[in-house]
């Protein structure tokens, strides 16, 4: 039938705006030189540059930056829990969210305990300490990563995938007759992207919350499965559609196919390809990966010239690595150097103390929510 070809059109256009919006904002690889050190900045906008946006967890490699200032000491006690021990106020051109957010953690005493905290006896604490992490994070917020229109595009190419879905949906309808299968078109429409989006959300979820641990990496896969699998239920429909009401006449395979691969490839991939960054962002990241590219190819005697040269070198470069998700990397490089452990660090093995100790803050400071009476 004639109108179907203008159906096919307006999907085409659809999906050649989405590309091009795709392509005008993709992410585009830096200048990378090779850095000893990274760029000075403060560590939440670190988090934020790094990653686009600032990880919770990575609150806990401030508070390994304020270990290295001296403000407090951290002490592991158990696998899981962790001492942080006050040892003066946070500097004065420290920010003040940041201060809140240490006035929150040693409320009217020395010491946090991790067990202690999440007892039922603080819920006042944990609620205080919930609002400080808040403000840090939107604290967090103000520089400003990605290019302006990105959000924008974002949407425009994932609406753009769900317009093609109701403009099939509205081809159904013209060539059936009954509302049986169109009520089940469009059910099917709906559990596919609600579905796909959920799981996507849900990887998002645990990629900022849960690190590089071997529960994370095997959540990951059994995630990017389900996402898969997600695609059972339409393989389903196609069977039932071809069966039921498919028409040589009317040739919507190919229709129906274009839409459903666009869908998933907007809601999916769109997300990881639009991340156009502004020129500091730019410059900054290129920086960023000039010192991964380091950290990792860097030679041991070139270490050791630079421990000779800058002594407090392995203590600060430290919370940037744990950003960075470098931190077994480091403790394999240094573990060769014999370097002395930090003098805030109780308890941790040396061979192993970027890796635990990134770890065990990160549970320690991760306080149960606060449930409504």
């Amino acid at each position: 039938m004639w109108y179907y070809w203008i159906f096919f059109a307006l999907t085409m256009a659809l999906i050649i705006f989405g590309v091009a919006f795709s392509l005008a904002y993709r992410g585009r690889k830096p200048v990378c030189p090779v850095e000893f050190a990274p760029p000075e900045c403060k560590l939440i906008h670190f988090s934020a540059f790094w990653h686009g946006y600032t990880k919770k967890c990575d609150l806990s490699a401030l508070i390994v930056q304020w270990a290295q200032m001296g403000c407090v000491k951290i002490q592991k006690d158990g696998k899981r829990d962790v001492i942080l021990i006050k040892k003066k106020k946070l500097p004065e051109h420290r920010s003040p969210a940041e201060k809140k957010y240490f006035d929150a953690l040693f409320n009217k005493r020395k010491v946090y305990s991790s067990r202690e905290i999440n007892s039922g006896a603080h819920r006042y604490d944990r609620q205080i300490i919930g609002m400080a992490v808040s403000d840090l994070l939107n604290e967090a917020t103000s520089p400003i990563v990605y290019a302006k229109g990105v959000m924008t595009a974002r949407s425009l190419v994932i609406g753009s995938s769900l317009l093609c879905a109701f403009l099939l949906l509205a081809f159904f309808s013209i060539v059936n007759d009954g509302y049986g299968m169109l009520i089940f078109i469009a059910v099917m429409i709906f559990i596919y992207c609600a579905a796909t989006k959920g799981l996507v959300q849900i990887w998002d979820e645990f990629n900022s919350g849960r690190g590089g641990s071997i529960f994370y990496r095997f959540l990951n896969v059994i995630v990017t499965v389900m996402t898969l699998f997600v695609m059972v239920p339409f393989a389903l429909f196609y069977g039932l559609l071809m069966n039921l009401v498919y028409d040589p006449a009317l040739d919507y395979a190919n229709l129906l196919l274009i839409n459903d691969i666009w869908i998933l490839l907007c809601i999916i991939f769109a997300p990881k390809i639009i991340k156009k960054r502004t020129e500091e962002s730019q410059r900054l990241y290129g920086k960023m990966l000039g010192f991964k590219k380091f950290v990792q190819m860097a030679e041991v005697r070139k270490l050791q010239t630079l421990l000779e040269e800058i002594p407090d070198y392995y203590d600060e470069i430290l919370p940037y690595c744990m950003v960075m998700g470098l931190s077994s990397k480091i403790d394999k490089k240094f573990a060769y150097l014999k370097v002395a452990a930090p003098e805030w660090a109780i308890g941790f093995d040396l061979d192993d103390m970027a890796r635990s100790v990134f770890s065990c803050i990160k549970s320690a400071v991760k306080v149960k929510p606060v449930k409504d009476d």
